[in-house]
Parts: C-alpha cells; structure tokens; sequence
C-alpha cells in the first residue's frame, strides 16, 4: 500500500433518499442524467473516480486547481441543465473539496484525509462548494471566486476542528431543510460505513 498527496472531492445529490422514496424510477433518471452531466466534467479536468456511494462519489484529483474547477463546472453545469426541468426533475449536488495523503491499493483509498473531504461535504449548501482550508490557501490567490469562511468546524468522528470555507456558486439552496439535511448526513454515514465493511471482508 502506498500514500500519495491528492486533492480529494466529495459529491452526493441532496435529497436523494427522499427522492428514491417519492419515486424510485424517476430517481434513477435523474441519477442517469447526474451521471450524463458530472462525469464528462470530471473527466475534462483529470479527475479519478474512484469510489461512487450510492449516488455519491469520490473523486481525486493531482491538482487543487483542477479540483476546484471541476467542481464549479459541474454546478454551473447543473444548474444551466435543470432549471426548466419539472420540480421533480430537478436536483442539486453538495460537493466537498480537501488535500491530503490518501494510501491506496489498487483503485481502493484510505486514509484521514478521505474521512475529512466526506464530512466536509456534508457541510455544503445543496448547490454549493466547501473546501478545507488547506484546499483555500492552495486556490484563494489564483482563482477569482467568492469565498466566504464559516471558521473552525468540528466534524464528526475527525479528532480536530477544521476551518471551512464556502465557495460561492450562486446556485446554492439558502435554507435547506435541517431535517432533511440530517437524513442525507445519516444516509451517506450508513453508506460510508458499509463500503467499510465490505473492504474489510475482502
């Protein structure tokens, strides 16, 4: 097993299990049409996909730029693609950006810094972008974006607060349902957790 310095992203549609539980078949088009829109971006800017959870994903990629980006790209690309859907069509995405080691074995990573980007994630505003601080002062002096700090966050199960910074898209959803936002925290942990499992018992 080795370890590699990587900017590493997080995304997951939000609302998706209430989504799944409105209507799986319609659920499953837009997963689709996530699918259609996201991957080509990433691609564009050398990302690696190298996990999906559910309708997440893990994504690394060698440069903070590249990440950074990629993940304005891909809510720009969102938007533009969905706003004269039907209400329930439309979705938006919670994307985490972080840098640190990662050790990874074949296309499975591992590591403190994979746990710190999918909690940050989870700190997005549906349609927004939330980088450590670490991916801030990397990208703050070369990319012409809004940046607003929300300061030192604890996150759960991560032994030390980490200062967050949102990165203005926009397209952001102002005031998210707490509990929904709760039920997509809990949803993605249980994900998580089991993609854990199953790496263990292999």
């Amino acid at each position: 097993m080795n370890t590699k310095l990587s900017c590493i992203m997080f995304t997951d549609i939000f609302g998706f299990s209430q989504m799944m539980e409105t209507s799986e078949s319609t659920t499953i088009e837009i997963l689709e049409h996530h699918n259609s829109l996201v991957f080509p971006i990433i691609g564009m800017f050398q990302g690696n996909i190298v996990d999906t959870v559910g309708d997440g994903l893990l994504v690394l990629f060698d440069s903070a730029l590249s990440a950074v980006n990629c993940a304005v790209a891909i809510q720009k690309s969102i938007h533009e693609a969905t706003i004269d859907l039907a209400e329930n069509r439309r979705f938006q995405m919670r994307i985490g950006l972080h840098i640190g080691d990662i050790w990874y074995d074949e296309n499975r990573v591992y590591g403190n810094g994979v746990n710190i980007a999918s909690r940050i994630e989870s700190q997005a505003l549906p349609g927004g972008i939330c980088i450590s601080e670490d991916m801030y002062h990397q990208v703050a002096n070369k990319l012409s974006l809004e940046y607003r700090s929300v300061g030192a966050v604890p996150l759960k199960d991560i032994e030390r607060a980490i200062h967050l910074y949102h990165i203005v898209t926009g397209y952001e959803l102002k005031k998210p349902e707490p509990e929904l936002v709760a039920q997509e925290d809990e949803r993605r942990r249980q994900l998580l957790e089991a993609r854990e499992r199953i790496r263990t018992d292999l």
